[in-house]
């Protein structure tokens, strides 16, 4: 039986092809958008280069990721995000467009506007935020794993996690064909259990889900490499993370630097293609 993730009216089959997801940025003085800042139409223009370069999906960001910056509301969240979500459906954008949010709010106006996919930082731990996605037929659901370990084994606390999230999601009329899982590369965890994450991403599948990894420019990636910088000084340290954890198993990885994590996708793809068992 194919595995397949729905992301709105968009269907990925898994299994047989490493698919890229483009991170569109939308917070003022990052790294890889500082001359983005909060410009529609720069913001559309790079996501119409993403797809142009082999993107398999785009997730559009507008809350800072830094633990020290302070969450900004939903409401500027959404004045953020909404510009550019509008202009891309009116443009008939050709690939799905995923928003990280953690605000019910946003996730619910974000699908009246037509986004495919709803990735939740808090992993859809919240009743309101599976109550809003649920309403939708199709939207796809990515569940973020946050925190580190909790018995002493971060890849067990991960997949009961991810275990007890599928069966809620199911329970709420979200089929299992609509929940992507991501294990959350440094989202509160140690150097130690972000690299056993990407080191051993096959023990955290479970439930047919597709499977996800955010490793682009993290702090493990410079740490792991000496200390580069995070920006494009990591470029070359997350092409070999994502290589891993697709050989490993992973379905879709998300990166800043599109065109070169889609070609080691498809390397990636080929050499796994010839592995013997």
């Amino acid at each position: 039986m194919n595995r397949v993730f729905q992301a709105g009216h968009y269907q990925l089959l898994l299994g047989k092809k490493n698919y890229v997801m483009g991170i569109l940025d939308l917070v003022p003085n990052k790294f890889d958008t500082e001359e983005l800042g909060l410009s529609t139409d720069a913001a559309v223009a790079q996501a119409w280069d993403m797809a142009a370069v082999g993107a398999a999906g785009i997730s559009i960001n507008g809350q800072p990721e830094q633990p020290e910056c302070p969450a900004i509301s939903a409401q500027e969240e959404l004045d953020r995000l909404l510009p550019v979500l509008d202009a891309l459906i009116s443009d008939k954008f050709s690939i799905p467009i995923a928003v990280e949010t953690q605000y019910p709010s946003v996730a619910y106006e974000c699908m009246k506007h037509g986004v495919d996919i709803i990735n939740d930082r808090n992993g859809f731990s919240s009743p309101d935020m599976i109550e809003a996605v649920a309403a939708s037929h199709t939207c796809g659901c990515i569940v973020i794993h946050k925190g580190g370990a909790q018995d002493g084994d971060i890849l067990n606390t991960i997949r009961q996690f991810f275990e007890r999230q599928i069966q809620v999601l199911n329970a709420s009329g979200i089929k299992t064909k609509r929940i992507c899982l991501s294990p959350g590369v440094g989202h509160g965890k140690t150097y130690e259990e972000n690299l056993q994450i990407l080191a051993n991403t096959d023990k955290l599948s479970t439930g047919g889900c597709c499977m996800l990894m955010t490793a682009s420019h993290k702090r493990v990636i410079s740490a792991a490499s000496g200390n580069a910088p995070s920006n494009q000084g990591t470029a070359p340290g997350t092409i070999a993370a994502d290589s891993i954890a697709q050989f490993c198993g992973v379905d879709i990885v998300c990166a800043h630097d599109v065109p070169e994590a889609v070609q080691a996708a498809r390397v990636t793809q080929e050499i796994h293609r010839c592995r013997k068992s």
